[in-house]
């Protein structure tokens, strides 16, 4: 496969990681797909715009549903493009950008000559363990957390997560909390939870389990542990301007 149809199979199956699907609160879809989109340095100008302009056309179209998000502490010039899809057929319709047959080949071009690669994977969100937003906050920014546990504890820690985690984040007023696992395109083992930040300075307020003794912590951090092959943590902004 060349890359421009790479390009292609990626831009039709993974518009598509909407961080606003991540941190849905009436998220009943059950699967989130997700394109990570990784520049060349130097081209976040170009893509902005041409992010911009498949924004319009599809949203001219009739289709909705896309969020897309910058990363802004991790790997730079990296972009995650989400959206919610009902099932896994939903992948065999075919790809509508709402251009014409000319203006969507001069748009692959521009964006081939920018991207250095592209990842899809899709995901099983947890309806079941997410905590609302307040009503009609704005999205700004999310914390992932992308833990990748021990292989064969997944039912485990869903577990953990249902009895022990979720509700301790409530007890502490959490609002704004989902947690998702990838099911295909990268480590299977790895679950993704994603917290709402309305600015920086939410990160230096109180600990959301600070509410709990520290003998209460320690066991419920040592239950993630125990499971816990590797982690690490990624700050990324809501693009309004490109997501539709």
């Amino acid at each position: 496969m060349t890359f421009r149809k790479l390009l292609l199979v990626l831009v039709a199956g993974g518009l598509a990681f909407s961080g606003a699907a991540i941190a849905q609160d009436d998220d009943d879809h059950g699967l989130i797909s997700v394109l990570v989109i990784q520049l060349k340095p130097g081209n976040d100008s170009e893509y902005r715009d041409l992010a911009a302009q498949l924004a319009a056309s599809r949203k001219a179209a009739g289709h909705s549903g896309v969020s897309v998000y910058q990363v802004i502490r991790g790997q730079g010039n990296r972009y995650y493009s989400v959206s919610t899809v009902d099932n896994y057929a939903t992948f065999d319709g075919q790809f509508d950008s709402g251009m014409s047959e000319g203006d969507w080949a001069r748009w692959l071009n521009r964006m081939m000559d920018i991207v250095d690669q592209t990842q899809t994977m899709t995901m099983r969100t947890h309806p079941e363990l997410t905590i609302a937003a307040e009503p009609d906050s704005p999205l700004n920014m999310l914390q992932l957390r992308f833990t990748t546990l021990n292989p064969g504890s997944g039912g485990d820690h869903h577990e953990w997560l249902r009895e022990s985690l979720v509700p301790a984040l409530r007890e502490g007023n959490t609002k704004g909390w989902s947690v998702s696992n990838v099911t295909a395109g990268d480590d299977v083992n790895t679950w993704i939870s994603a917290s709402r930040l309305d600015a920086w300075a939410d990160l230096d307020g109180p600990n959301p389990l600070s509410h709990m003794s520290q003998r209460a912590r320690d066991n419920l951090l040592d239950d993630y542990n125990e499971r816990a092959h590797s982690a690490r943590v990624e700050i990324i902004r809501f693009l309004p301007a490109l997501s539709y």
